[in-house]
């Protein structure tokens, strides 16, 4: 069984698609321009992955979906987690 999560707090998102992305709205939408580049990025305030805190950490998620809409592609994406996380942060 998956691990139950939560988080809250700020989101900063763009892409190549128009505003708003129709592709963040629903994975399900296909993106405008036939693909997707995107970058999440997200201060979280409060959050748990398991019995894990998140509270106060930084993550960045930089993705390429080839479209056309990110439920059905093979998504390429590199994430950078803030550098004061803890091993068991990192795993989370």
């Amino acid at each position: 069984m998956a691990e139950e999560w939560t988080a809250e707090g700020d989101l900063f998102e763009g892409c190549n698609c128009n505003l708003l992305c129709p592709c963040h709205v629903s994975f399900r939408q296909p993106a405008n321009n036939g693909h997707c580049d995107a970058i999440w990025a997200m201060n979280i305030e409060r959050g748990r992955y398991g019995d894990v805190d998140l509270a106060g950490l930084n993550v960045a998620i930089f993705v390429h979906c080839p479209g056309p809409t990110m439920v059905d592609a093979d998504w390429s994406a590199v994430m950078y987690l803030d550098d004061r996380t803890t091993p068991e942060q990192d795993d989370a």
